[in-house]
């Protein structure tokens, strides 16, 4: 996989009862590791969305590979 210098959005989907529980836990988890990251939480009736702005490509590939998020 290429990855762009520009990459640095990284957008999780959550379903199910705890999606919102899950959401905000990665949301918190990303905002301890780095300090420059944004987060947005929004949600629909079945799914709620985690948008995470990294400062750069590598803050974003590094939080993917220790989260085993793909």
């Amino acid at each position: 996989t290429v990855v762009e210098e520009g990459d640095t959005l990284l957008s999780l989907t959550f379903q199910g009862e705890s999606a919102m529980v899950d959401a905000e836990a990665l949301k918190q988890l990303a905002q301890g590791r780095f300090a420059d990251v944004k987060a947005e939480l929004s949600s629909s009736e079945q799914t709620v969305t985690l948008a995470l702005t990294f400062s750069c490509s590598a803050e974003k590939m590094i939080f993917q590979l220790e989260n085993a998020l793909a």
